[in-house]
């Protein structure tokens, strides 16, 4: 199966254009090597590919980003597509104080990994990770760093409230609520419910970094 984001390109990517694959010779790779076709025709069929190139893939994988989604788990997204079944052995990880019971496969790209006891507030944690492979089999060794926080009054604090944006000023004719985060590191809101009143909303997918702020809008703003 292949993705959109394989092109590279957003506009490429809305049509007219075909991918194309970077090296022949280069059987293992997928999303690392395809892109969408340089060819002013938007593709070159029965010709050589227009990105033809030499392109193995000699280099592991490295960790792109974490995300601590709860007190119990820690998700791991990958820069590379991944072999399953080596991100899926336990064995392939060791936190000195806690110990993982399941790893959840969310994506090629992206793991959960689920510990038997929640993590402790503000202690730091120290991940090694040893023998995962890329789909060319280049092994990833790495240690990772995190801490753990929980949420205390006034981390996250109602900084604007626009209550009445008629008439308008200068700015779009909307209701929005900013939040700040007073905290020297990010807040992850997935799922927070925000009520007003009788109302109540839940948040999206998505992060405030620290000492950042957030707009919370309706969607048709």
């Amino acid at each position: 199966n292949y993705s959109d984001i394989w092109y590279k390109s957003a506009e490429k990517s809305e049509g007219g254009w075909s991918l194309e694959r970077i090296d022949p010779m280069n059987t293992c790779s997928t999303f690392g090597n395809w892109t969408s076709s340089l060819s002013t025709t938007g593709g070159t069929p029965g010709l050589k590919n227009s990105v033809n190139a030499e392109n193995p893939d000699t280099r592991s994988a490295v960790i792109s980003s974490i995300q601590i989604s709860s007190d119990h788990e820690l998700v791991l997204n990958f820069s590379e597509y991944m072999d399953s079944l080596s991100l899926k052995m336990l064995s392939n990880y060791t936190l000195e104080t806690n110990t993982i019971s399941q790893v959840d496969l969310n994506s090629q790209q992206s793991i959960a990994l689920i510990f038997q006891q929640p993590f402790k507030d503000g202690i730091p944690e120290r991940l090694q990770i040893k023998y995962l492979e890329d789909e060319c089999g280049n092994v990833l060794d790495s240690l990772i760093e995190f801490t753990y926080h929980e949420i205390h009054a006034h981390d996250l604090v109602i900084n604007e409230i626009m209550a009445d944006p008629s008439p308008s000023v200068g700015l779009s004719d909307y209701e929005y609520l900013e939040l700040y985060n007073t905290k020297d590191y990010p807040i992850v809101i997935t799922n927070w419910r925000l009520k007003f009143a009788d109302k109540e909303c839940l948040l999206g997918v998505d992060t405030i970094p620290s000492q950042g702020y957030i707009l919370l809008c309706s969607t048709g703003a």
